[in-house]
């Protein structure tokens, strides 16, 4: 929460006991049977959640990396659907609602840093939807990295070799093709020169050209207070110039 209000300090949560849990295998939200009294927030790993959709196939919406609380609308709001996947070897931070929402009186920027972490998700994700609709496969998966890379980089993560925790058939269901179009893609990608993948690992060779190749913008650094942040077009620096 901390890059998201400047007046908040560590030893605003000193007492909000927060205790661990080790995901050992991928699990959804449910599976925690304590899930509608308690946030997770995500101390290490990766979680997403999804739409199941009407034919069995599953749309993964948001990725949630170190830092973000993983269900922030469910325990206010008890009838919103929390689909949420854990990743293997997650660790999560459980933290009661009720002493979190207590402290919000006391420290009124804790809720104002949470209120911006989920506006920045909202236009982040707003941001991937239109390359989905309107970009081509490579532009997808491109921005699916550049997307992860920046929700590393909230809590000072290396963003240069992003892991990617997803399975090629989870990747291929957040970026609406097939498995097989996935790899021929990311082959593409690589012998363009514009991708190195070593395993689950990616890196983007010129991640400032695809940033502006795609119209990027980083909206943690808007909300956050901290300058524009924005990743400027060719047109827009054209302009400038």
């Amino acid at each position: 929460m901390l890059p998201f209000e400047r007046r908040l300090r560590l030893a605003d949560f000193d007492d909000l006991e927060m205790t661990q849990r080790v995901i050992g295998s991928d699990r959804p939200i449910w599976a925690e049977e304590d899930s509608g009294n308690n946030f997770y927030v995500l101390q290490s790993g990766f979680a997403y959640s999804f739409t199941l959709l009407p034919d069995g196939r599953r749309y993964i919406s948001d990725i949630f990396g170190p830092g973000a609380i993983c269900n922030w609308t469910r325990p206010r709001q008890p009838s919103f659907p929390a689909n949420i996947l854990f990743k293997a070897r997650s660790v999560l931070g459980v933290l009661p609602t009720d002493r979190l929402i207590a402290k919000f009186g006391a420290v009124p920027g804790i809720e104002n840093a949470i209120v911006r972490h989920e506006h920045m998700r909202a236009l982040r994700s707003s941001q991937r939807t239109r390359t989905l609709v309107v970009g081509q496969s490579a532009d997808r998966l491109l921005h699916l990295l550049i997307d992860l890379a920046d929700e590393l980089s909230v809590t000072g993560g290396d963003c240069k070799s992003i892991p990617v925790p997803l399975t090629q058939r989870e990747i291929a269901d957040m970026l609406g093709m097939s498995p097989v179009h996935l790899n021929r893609t990311i082959q593409s990608l690589r012998q363009e020169r514009r991708i190195v993948r070593y395993r689950r690992t990616y890196t983007i060779c010129d991640p400032q050209r695809e940033k502006e190749l795609l119209g990027y913008r980083s909206f943690r650094r808007i909300v956050g207070g901290g300058g524009t942040g924005a990743a400027v077009s060719a047109r827009q620096k054209a302009k400038a110039g």
